[in-house]
């Protein structure tokens, strides 16, 4: 017999680096590792609606705009807390964002950079809140 035929060797193709398709706005939603890690530890690993030891979701109180990833806006919960929330009473939403409003200042669920445009283009703001906010976030807020 002769020499067999040789197999044809397949080189993979370089993988292109794909970039999300996400903005860098829609990204300042995400909540950071830090911030996870800080909330799972005061919260003691349990649900901070039912006291449920199973937490399952890390929640934006408030997600609609701009509802960003700050600790501020930030609650554990159960999957059943979760569930109640989001698909079936809106009422302990709201009730629920009226309580982190006053725990946290009126801009609980903006981030620095949000904050810093609002006192750009609107001049009113209440200091009162940036200080809470910059104390529960730890950040500072540049106006």
């Amino acid at each position: 017999m002769g020499n067999p035929v040789p197999k044809p060797q397949f080189k993979p193709k370089a993988k292109k680096n794909k970039k999300s398709k996400r903005s860098p706005a829609a990204k300042r939603n995400d909540f950071p590792p830090g911030v996870r890690r800080r909330k799972k530890v005061d919260s003691q690993g349990v649900c901070e609606l039912c006291n449920n030891a199973r937490i399952e979701e890390l929640h934006h109180v408030k997600r609609r705009n701009p509802g960003r990833g700050v600790y501020s806006n930030a609650i554990y919960l159960c999957w059943h807390c979760h569930n109640e929330i989001v698909h079936k009473d809106r009422h302990v939403e709201d009730g629920l964002r009226d309580k982190y409003e006053f725990n946290h200042g009126r801009y609980y669920y903006m981030d620095k950079k949000d904050i810093e445009t609002l006192w750009r283009f609107r001049k009113e703001i209440d200091f009162e809140s940036i200080k809470l906010w910059e104390k529960v976030n730890r950040q500072k807020v540049d106006l």
